[in-house]
């Protein structure tokens, strides 16, 4: 018995003197092993469903490449294409996502729309997609009071900072006197926008400024209208950077 045990204790020397990285390289080679993760949505784009209108939506996010089938609140939705996508300088994957998967939405009705996708390691996370009638779509060029965008109170704005430095104009109309909010979402979509809210009079003096708040990234700001009925904003982002995933929707009410 121990004639056996000293002679396996021998061979494992002999091993040990021959291959002595094989236990080390072993240990390494598990080391390697990466469990797979579930999909990662973290932003669609459009960010929003128009009311009763087919169409088609990008997501961005994590393993969105490995994407086997979309759920579009329980239902399946045909894929149009998916893959890799390029991180924007300066960002990381992992807040505006490194793949995409782009698919086709039916006309919907209701308020939004839950998207799951599955992929070979799981499925992901609930991703809310509201569903909006009437919104408008942002017009280029607008990147000065003379070529400010008209919108009237109330209503519901689609845009994107398009490029680095550029801005968007609207002229905001409505009756003399009243009281109109104007909010911004960008964050709370998983934009890359970290927008900035800039309020003019027609003459080009500053009526409010709102940028980050301890509650929210994305700001908004509350005006009594002049007696012309007329007041220009300005939306940019905060460190001058713009491209597809600067989306934004703007509220006024």
């Amino acid at each position: 018995m121990l004639r056996s045990i000293f002679r396996l204790m021998s061979i494992g020397m002999v091993f040990l003197l021959y291959f002595p990285g094989g236990a080390l390289l072993h240990s390494q080679e598990k080391k390697k092993e990466t469990k797979a993760e579930p999909p990662k949505v973290l932003q669609a784009i459009p960010p929003f469903i128009s009311t009763g209108k087919a169409g088609k939506v990008l997501l961005r996010g994590k393993g969105l490449d490995q994407a086997k089938t979309v759920f579009l609140s329980g239902k399946e939705a045909k894929i149009i294409r998916k893959g890799k996508a390029g991180v924007p300088q300066g960002l990381s994957a992992d807040k505006v996502g490194d793949t995409e998967v782009e698919f086709e939405v039916p006309a919907s009705m209701g308020d939004k729309l839950t998207i799951l996708v599955k992929g070979e390691a799981g499925e992901s996370q609930g991703f809310d997609i509201p569903v909006l009638g009437g919104v408008l779509e942002e017009k280029e060029p607008n990147g000065g009071f003379r070529m400010a965008q008209e919108v009237k109170a109330p209503g519901i704005l689609h845009g994107k900072i398009q490029s680095a430095q550029d801005v968007d104009v609207f002229q905001i109309v409505g009756a003399p006197g009243a009281t109109v909010k104007l909010q911004i979402d960008s964050v709370k979509l998983g934009s890359a926008l970290d927008p900035v809210l800039t309020l003019y009079d027609e003459k080009g003096k500053v009526l409010r400024f709102a940028d980050d708040t301890a509650e929210t990234r994305d700001p908004s700001i509350s005006v009594k209208l002049p007696t012309n009925g007329k007041l220009y904003l300005v939306i940019q982002d905060a460190f001058d950077q713009g491209g597809d995933i600067y989306f934004y929707l703007l509220r006024f009410q």
